[in-house]
């Protein structure tokens, strides 16, 4: 269910996930989220994330949902709260397959230094009781934007 996971991730009710990449969004003018989405461009890790800045975060490990009927919450971990940092997702479906994908915000007051193998977010995993309908859209493959 999850490739690239160390077992010492795997915690009594969630497992935590690695940094891995980081995308900055690059565009002009206001977004249109459904027509006009950012560009986005992959930065190197370490990166110093300053105030007020957004980056969109990649996990080292591989979701693969495809035979389970079981979602997924991302949640942050209490570190990266700790630290300044607002971490946002959505909830990863049953059949899903590839990297999760996550907003970080710095609210500190002081620059906060990303690096490669953070544990900024654990995953939550709840059993859907009812049948999935198909999953179709577009993130699926672990795609940033």
């Amino acid at each position: 269910m999850i490739e690239n996971c160390n077992i010492k991730n795997i915690q009594p009710c969630s497992v935590d996930c690695s940094l891995n990449r980081l995308f900055l969004l690059k565009g002009e003018g206001v977004i249109d989220i459904d027509s006009n989405m950012p560009e986005a461009v992959e930065i190197k890790l370490p990166y110093e994330l300053k105030l007020g800045e957004y980056v969109l975060g990649m996990t080292k490990e591989k979701v693969n949902q495809t035979n389970t009927r079981y979602g997924i919450q991302v949640i942050p971990k209490r570190i990266a709260f700790s630290a300044g940092l607002n971490i946002t997702s959505g909830l990863v479906h049953p059949q899903f397959k590839g990297e999760i994908v996550f907003g970080i915000k710095n609210v500190s007051s002081n620059s906060v230094l990303l690096k490669a193998g953070q544990k900024l977010i654990q995953l939550v995993f709840f059993d859907v009781k009812s049948s999935s309908i198909p999953l179709n859209h577009r993130y699926s493959g672990g795609r940033v934007i």
